[in-house]
């Protein structure tokens, strides 16, 4: 359904998002042990892995312009919930939301950017979607039939 779509273009959108933000901006460096291995597999190899494993086992067809509309509205209610909740408590979860030291017109075009590249993203995907489905009609409209046994004796 509607719901299911949207998450499963939510689920690949998001954590792309976040690996490209997290070394981008946040990654300093300095993890060791465990810390290391965590930060690396959530931040680095699951962004690379999901896109990946998206391409190659689908499923295929789930992405239209509406679903890419609704895709935005868990993380645009995520940023309002993030918004709100650093004012009201003081503190917030990553230092470019922060409204006291950056100003709210600042965070809102950084959300405003974000909100751009997962359009820009989903439409990459709904791309490669539509040339992966057109790649495995073809394939299947000039595959021979498979052979028949002869009717039993």
């Amino acid at each position: 359904g509607t719901i299911w779509r949207t998450l499963r273009l939510d689920s690949v959108l998001m954590i792309v998002i976040t690996g490209v933000v997290y070394n981008l901006l946040l990654a300093t460096g300095g993890k060791t042990g465990w810390d290391l291995v965590s930060n690396t597999l959530l931040h680095v190899i699951v962004p690379i892995l999901t896109p990946i494993v998206w391409i190659i086992a689908g499923p295929r067809g789930l992405i239209t312009g509406r679903i890419i509309g609704y895709s935005l509205v868990l993380p645009l209610m995520w940023a309002a919930y993030a918004l709100v909740r650093g004012a009201a408590v003081g503190a917030y979860p990553y230092p470019f939301l922060d409204v006291a030291t950056n100003g709210l017109a600042s965070v809102l075009v950084f959300i405003a950017v974000i909100v751009v590249i997962a359009v820009l993203l989903a439409l990459v995907l709904w791309a490669i979607d539509a040339g992966l489905q057109w790649t495995l009609r073809r394939g299947e409209q000039g595959a021979p039939e498979p052979a028949t046994e002869p009717a039993g004796d």
